[in-house]
């Protein structure tokens, strides 16, 4: 395979859609389209955009892949939907694979009042993107065959193993959950374990994840809270949820080692300002107990009265206990630094509109 660099210019169903070479072709359009990504790059969109619309006007079908996506990505201003589109059929006219995927994704999911969801559309454009050596259009074709729990489900994972073995990371995790499960095949737990590993080597979190997990609980391979922690880690790094509250659950308690309650702390505020109700009562429980810091009913009263508004038991039940931990003003306080968290992080996409109190 070639090597190939993902610009985030536009998301459907969080696929990236536009692909460059890392080397362009030695000649004169090669040169352009290099000259178009440096400056998309340096933030000059409209440069690349003019770039790439000589080219495209030429008939090059990547750069007419490329413009549709710089036009559906928003970078030129406000999306215009409408090229986009023309110019993804005009490239996939000529079998452009990247310009199959992109169209195989807006009949996925629809692309407002132009585009509607049509299935049948999307898989046949991922077959083709498959066809023409695209692993992403191989696995998206086999996944969204297998949505409909086919009698005989064989060919589309088969798609999605050749879009494994071609370096498709979401393939590989796929792959490894198969195995895991058992799934579709006879379950392998190592092998899953290999799978993931490849698919977290290339920046998955998920696999990242899922590796720890099996670490964690022991599932088909010996219990190691050591490489579970490694493998939570490198996932809350990137920002996966999950995987921020379990590393931080194992520097609490210690379990891979000595406790760290400061790194504890930092896993359990990043997932905590992502409205993390587990996240929150971590916190809540590390200041009712003192670990790594010194008792503070307010503090840990303020951490349950969050997580318990988001429903979280435990924290309800917590609460309570500590509500009779502190008297009236500092029972105030702690509503009032609840509130004030609440208010301060209100923008950011949660379950609820209000700090209500709750009776116990």
């Amino acid at each position: 395979m070639g090597r190939y660099l993902r610009a985030p210019l536009c998301l459907l169903g969080g696929i990236l859609l536009v692909v460059w070479p890392l080397s362009a072709p030695a000649n004169e359009s090669g040169g352009q389209s290099d000259a178009a990504l440096a400056a998309l790059r340096s933030g000059d969109a409209e440069e690349a955009r003019e770039i790439w619309s000589r080219l495209a006007e030429d008939g090059n079908p990547a750069a007419q892949s490329n413009l549709a996506g710089l036009y559906l990505s928003g970078a030129l201003g406000e999306a215009d939907l409408g090229q986009a589109l023309a110019w993804f059929r005009k490239a996939a006219e000529q079998d452009n694979p990247n310009a199959l995927v992109s169209l195989g994704h807006i009949h996925r999911t629809g692309m407002g009042e132009i585009v509607h969801p049509d299935r049948d559309q999307a898989i046949a454009y991922f077959r083709r993107a498959a066809e023409r050596g695209s692993a992403e259009g191989a696995y998206f074709a086999g996944e969204m065959e297998l949505e409909d729990k086919p009698s005989d489900p064989a060919a589309a994972v088969e798609a999605i193993q050749t879009a494994a073995e071609a370096g498709f990371p979401p393939a590989m995790h796929r792959i490894g959950t198969f195995l895991q499960s058992g799934q579709y095949t006879r379950k392998n737990v190592p092998k899953a374990a290999t799978w993931y590993e490849a698919a977290a080597d290339r920046g998955l979190a998920e696999s990242s994840y899922r590796l720890g997990e099996i670490y964690l609980y022991g599932d088909g391979l010996p219990v190691d809270m050591g490489a579970a922690l490694a493998h939570f880690e490198q996932a809350a790094d990137h920002g996966f949820l999950d995987a921020q509250v379990d590393a931080g659950f194992i520097h609490m308690r210690g379990l891979a080692g000595s406790a760290d309650p400061v790194k504890a702390v930092d896993y359990f505020s990043k997932a905590a300002a992502r409205w993390n109700h587990k996240a929150m009562y971590y916190l809540g429980l590390m200041r009712f107990e003192g670990t790594g810091a010194p008792q503070d009913f307010v503090q840990a009263h303020k951490w349950f009265n969050l997580a318990a508004n988001g429903g979280h038991a435990e924290a309800h039940l917590m609460r309570g206990a500590t509500e009779t931990r502190l008297a009236p003003p500092q029972l105030e306080k702690a509503k009032a630094e609840a509130q004030a968290w609440f208010d301060a992080n209100h923008a950011t996409p949660h379950t609820h509109e209000t700090l209500a109190p709750h009776a116990h």
